[in-house]
């Protein structure tokens, strides 16, 4: 969780410092000038600018927070079942917008096994339907999406062994262009 902040603090201090020396500069007017220090000698004063700065500073973190998650990578898990029996997966594509996510998997499925899938009435399924933010290895902080199509009929060009998951992993491709995959029993 700290860790999270640390990068939200660093996020803050390289995008919105305009908004931090401009806070900084209006406390040190209202503090340090005498005809402003006569308005807040009053008790209700020092609560009512306290509470203005507390609001203020929580709507600011909840927006940088947001730009933060916004500018994070977005990656995807594709997981193809057939009669409840994961038979592919590719782990961790790279996805652009949340909106991409069917048409994405969906190609996906066709280049792991090189041909069209059957998706007749497509069962489709978003497994997380929530963004769920991961400090992953090799990509630092991500966004990630889980989606599951479950196949109505599996392909006919012997792509997919008996009881085996075909698995997608980066780099998904290899030094000479070939896919990647492999086979996990």
């Amino acid at each position: 969780m700290f860790r999270k902040w640390k990068y939200q603090i660093k996020f803050a201090f390289r995008y919105h410092w305009i908004v931090i020396v401009i806070t900084l500069f209006a406390v040190c007017i209202f503090s340090f000038d005498p005809g402003m220090r006569s308005f807040w000698d009053g008790k209700m004063g020092p609560i009512i600018g306290l509470s203005t700065l507390f609001v203020a500073i929580s709507v600011w973190w909840g927006e940088v927070r947001e730009d933060w998650r916004e500018g994070l990578p977005k990656r995807m898990t594709v997981r193809f079942k057939y009669k409840d029996k994961e038979v592919m997966r590719c782990e961790k594509a790279h996805l652009s917008s949340k909106a991409d996510m069917r048409p994405l998997g969906q190609q996906i499925g066709a280049q792991m096994t090189g041909v069209m899938l059957a998706f007749t009435a497509p069962d489709i399924r978003l497994e997380k339907s929530f963004e769920i933010i991961e400090d992953d290895e090799v990509h630092g902080f991500i966004v990630h999406h889980e989606i599951v199509f479950y196949l109505t009929d599996l392909p006919d060009n012997d792509s997919l062994r008996e009881n085996d998951c075909l698995i997608w992993t980066e780099p998904f491709l290899d030094a000479t262009g070939k896919r990647t995959c492999r086979f996990k029993g």
